[in-house]
């Protein structure tokens, strides 16, 4: 008699929990891995520039997202002039941990357009319209409540359609050779002119 209650005590309990898998799922397995993501960089407002990016899960280790940047400086706090920057596009990022918008390291690839315009005494001196392709690799850190942290390093190449280039040299002419350097690739930043420039990301998420 008692064998046999050995036995219903062990074969009880692997029915219960065959018949009744949510009661031993984890947090995600029972509401759903998270699908979507929106992240802010509250760092960048210190520029005046806001940036973002809207993230959807495609595949189990894979998501896909739209950048959104824009930037306004008025001419009080830039020399050159009053800059007007926008930016938009499109981008796959790729989780090593093989869940797609948890915490990990990642690596991204993006491609991106827009325009620069800049403006000095309500004149148009310097516009470009641009293309730019960017890899990032970074680290994704998730907390309580679904926000999250991300952190990362990376390179682009701007490449400007119809960038100024002689307002650029007679620009970086009056220049001592540092602050000609940065001139210049503050410009390729801004989307005015060509060539590679550094990247980065320090933001905030938010994932449901």
């Amino acid at each position: 008699m008692k064998k046999y209650l050995l036995v219903l005590s062990a074969i009880l309990p692997t029915f219960a929990i065959a018949s009744y898998p949510d009661t031993i799922s984890t947090p995600y397995q029972k509401h759903g891995d998270p699908s979507w993501s929106i992240t802010v960089s509250p760092f960048q407002l210190a520029i005046l520039q806001a940036s973002g990016k809207l993230e959807m899960k495609v595949a189990d280790s894979i998501s896909l997202y739209v950048p959104m940047d824009f930037q306004f400086y008025p001419q009080t706090l830039q020399k050159t002039g009053e800059l007007l920057y926008t930016a938009s596009g499109l981008g796959a990022r790729y989780y090593f941990s093989g869940t797609a918008l948890t915490s990990g390291l990642f690596v991204d690839g993006a491609i991106v357009g827009g325009f620069g315009l800049l403006r000095a005494d309500g004149k148009t001196d310097s516009k470009g319209f641009f293309v730019r392709p960017a890899s990032t690799i970074g680290y994704r850190i998730n907390f309580g409540g679904g926000f999250a942290l991300n952190a990362g390093l990376g390179v682009a190449y701007n490449y400007s359609f119809n960038p100024d280039q002689d307002l650029l040299e007679r620009e970086l002419s009056f220049m001592k050779k540092n602050e000609a350097s940065a001139t210049r690739m503050l410009a390729v930043m801004q989307g005015l002119h060509s060539g590679f420039m550094p990247t980065g990301e320090l933001s905030l998420s938010y994932t449901w």
